[in-house]
């Protein structure tokens, strides 16, 4: 059965074990949401249930995807469960956690993946959310796994500049190297090289979508900037209240 917000949400489950799950939440601040019912994943690899509680979570930010990747995914949608229930696994101190929710970030990881899949995400953009998540991870490990990433990003940087010089220049040879090179600086993401794999011809695809969005962006901060500076002569708003003192992205 496909996964129905108000019917079938298995294997999301209520507190009590039974469909459908509501995934409620209270904003607590600009970024951050306090859940307010718990709610239940029926792990059937490991035939096991994993709850979702509001004291075992804390506040969350659901999915933390940047706002510059906004055209593709966005903080809540389709793939808020699995965002709840990786944002549990995650947290920086496991002992607090269930024993059975106890476990690496490298199967977190891929545990958000499963669940991505079990609430009809579509399979892509399940595998990119995962390799997200595995970013993060590798970036959060030890310091070896962060050179690792760094020179990745770097070689990535790189091959996108040769990339576009071959095309332009009509060097075919230049262009065949910087499409095949993902694939060795993969294993820079060590025992997760599927999403090394991933990221790297993925990262084309970030870039072509993301910088226009960038710009855009850039380009109304400073409109915004330049408003408040205008209106800065002025203590007060239309409503009598104070002017807020800087920027904000809210």
């Amino acid at each position: 059965m496909p996964f129905e917000w108000n019917g079938d949400t298995s294997p999301f489950f209520d507190g009590h074990g039974v469909p459908p799950a509501r995934f409620a939440l209270r904003q607590v601040d600009d970024d951050t949401f306090e859940l307010l019912e718990p709610f239940e994943f029926d792990w059937a690899l490991k035939g096991q249930v994993l709850e979702v509680r509001s004291d075992l979570i804390g506040n969350t930010d659901l999915a933390s995807i940047p706002t510059f990747l906004g055209w593709f995914a966005r903080r809540h949608g389709r793939h808020t469960p699995a965002a709840l229930l990786h944002d549990q696994l995650i947290t920086t101190d496991e002992s607090g956690l269930p024993a059975n929710q106890q476990m690496s970030a490298t199967e977190a990881d891929l545990l958000f993946r499963e669940a991505l899949l079990a609430c009809d995400v579509p399979v892509v953009k399940s595998w990119l959310l995962w390799t997200g998540v595995t970013l993060r991870t590798r970036f959060s490990l030890r310091q070896r796994g962060r050179i690792g990433i760094v020179v990745w990003f770097i070689a990535a940087l790189v091959g996108t500049a040769a990339l576009i010089y071959g095309v332009i220049a009509n060097l075919p040879l230049l262009v065949t190297l910087a499409l095949v090179a993902p694939i060795p600086f993969a294993l820079l993401w060590g025992q997760q090289f599927r999403g090394g794999l991933i990221a790297g011809y993925a990262f084309w695809l970030v870039i072509l979508g993301s910088l226009p969005a960038w710009i855009a962006y850039q380009v109304y901060r400073a409109i915004e900037y330049i408003a408040r500076f205008i209106l800065s002569f002025r203590s007060t708003d239309a409503r009598g209240l104070p002017r807020p003192a800087a920027f904000s992205k809210r």
